[in-house]
């Protein structure tokens, strides 16, 4: 159960009496009128008074004689109430303000947290794999035409390999002799050849080099 907002009397002419706050709004001092009445010669008739502000309580003074005090500060002006705070009506009576306490909620049972585990759906599992994936076939068909074609290619690289040095060979022998073609052409120009050689050599067979070579630079 929710308990009241309240005064509680710690000095003055009724210590430890309560006051409830059941009221919109209370006026406290010494005319037996008041919804609180504190009987104190230094305590004004109509000394202050406490409304209900939607949530909370506030305290005004009503222009009396010894004032109206808040935790020992003079009050000038509204003054929101907390709980804990200690009116002052005069320096002779002392007043703790102890605010509502909101009700305390039943407890209710938590929810249980525990899932029933249900059984995995269709979709979930794993599909086994097809024996057509556990054996690849190659890029050219079957596994084994798979596997063989890169041997075949690379027996027709390593051929075409063997063809290209030959052509580089027969071609290095082609300019080798065009080079001692032309060195014997020179060296027979120049007069410069053996005696056998510059016999063997005649005009006629420098003639036919020299066509041989021209038709072959041709």
């Amino acid at each position: 159960m929710a308990k009241n907002a309240q005064l509680v009397m710690t000095k003055g002419p009724q210590t430890d009496a309560t006051f409830p706050l059941d009221e919109p709004t209370l006026v406290l001092g010494r005319d037996p009128r008041n919804a609180i009445v504190v009987d104190h010669p230094q305590v004004s008739r109509h000394h202050a008074r406490i409304t209900r502000r939607k949530d909370v309580w506030v305290l005004e003074d009503l222009e009396s004689t010894n004032s109206t005090w808040v935790n020992g500060i003079r009050l000038v002006g509204p003054h929101v109430l907390a709980t804990g705070d200690v009116i002052g009506l005069s320096e002779a009576v002392m007043l703790a303000f102890e605010g509502e306490e909101p009700e305390a909620p039943e407890a209710r049972p938590e929810p249980s947290t525990r899932s029933t585990p249900q059984p995995p759906s269709p979709s979930s599992q794993e599909a086994p794999a097809p024996q057509a994936a556990l054996e690849e076939p190659g890029r050219w068909g079957s596994p084994a035409a798979g596997r063989s074609r890169p041997s075949r290619l690379v027996e027709q690289a390593k051929g075409g390999s063997d063809r290209t040095g030959l052509w580089i060979g027969v071609g290095c022998a082609i300019l080798l002799l065009i080079a001692a073609c032309a060195a014997v052409l020179i060296l027979g120009y120049l007069d410069l050849l053996p005696g056998r050689l510059r016999d063997l050599l005649s005009g006629p067979v420098l003639r036919h080099i020299a066509l041989l070579l021209a038709e072959a630079a041709a």
